[in-house]
């Protein structure tokens, strides 16, 4: 196994904290990327691709081509008739043949259903336990999320889950709240705790600290691997985004809640997924 010795090593330390927050996602692209071998490259901008999906749906919907698509992307992959969308992401391939052969018909919301279903399956596919851990974790979340929110405000629930798995169909026949799904999930119990944080960004944070401290779980015990330069990216992708969010009122303290939620939970009832 090729491992990352130096490059590892030189990394600068991170911490669930607006401490890290002069930190970037595009300066540690840069400094990394030529280290990689060519299939840790594939692996390392499946999970950059994320970035670009809200950029993704504002194409589709308003037909606008934003900044945000062209690290990666050019406009004419996603026209049919230009015979270049080959050039994209299999599971972009497939969003953008299924959302032009339904031109009109899908709306925002359904697209970005459709493009997390098609985005969860390839990362799924990817090979690498790493990132099929991450895939599982983060749709898990996303679905539980969704359902408790569709639940608490009485929305329908089939058009906002990303379908997909067998944990999916599950939120779909029974409520969030129920014993099975309790029982075949086991961070329900956890994200139900959340649940008593009224402020929606400090809730959000408290998802964003769970997620920070599985990708520590997920890398136990391995050292100066892919995975690690993987988590470190995941990381690094969750201190922007609260970047470029307004900071809520109480940040520490938040931190501080959900850290010790969090700790006690996995102290308690370790998540080691292998993969």
């Amino acid at each position: 196994m090729y491992n990352y010795h130096c490059q590892i090593a030189g990394l600068p330390e991170l911490t669930f904290s607006h401490d890290n927050f002069d930190l970037g996602v595009k300066d540690f692209v840069s400094e990394i990327r030529p280290y990689l071998l060519d299939k840790h490259i594939g692996w390392f901008d499946m999970l950059l691709y994320s970035q670009t999906h809200k950029a993704v749906i504002n194409y589709f919907s308003t037909g606008v081509f934003e900044d945000g698509l062209t690290p990666f992307f050019k406009q004419e992959w996603f026209n049919s008739e230009a015979g270049e969308s080959h050039l994209l992401p299999a599971y972009l391939q497939r969003f953008n043949d299924m959302v032009l052969s339904r031109q009109g018909e899908l709306n925002s919301l359904e697209m970005e259903q459709l493009l997390y279903q098609e985005y969860y399956h390839y990362l799924k596919q990817s090979g690498n336990g790493f990132i099929n851990n991450w895939a599982t974790l983060d749709m898990n979340l996303r679905n539980y999320l969704t359902a408790k929110e569709c639940e608490e405000f009485e929305f329908p629930k089939h058009n906002q889950v990303v379908k997909g798995d067998e944990f999916a169909d599950r939120l779909l026949e029974l409520p969030a709240h129920h014993k099975e799904i309790k029982a075949e999930w086991e961070l329900s119990e956890i994200i139900n705790s959340f649940f008593d944080i009224k402020n929606l960004a400090e809730r959000e944070m408290a998802v964003d600290r769970l997620k920070w401290s599985l990708i520590d779980e997920f890398n136990q015990f391995r050292y100066f691997t892919i995975e690690i330069i993987l988590g470190y990216l995941l990381k690094l992708m969750i201190i922007e985004r609260w970047k470029e969010l307004e900071l809520p009122t109480g940040l520490n303290l938040v931190e501080e809640i959900s850290e010790n939620i969090v700790q006690g939970h996995l102290t308690e009832n370790p998540i080691i997924i292998s993969g």
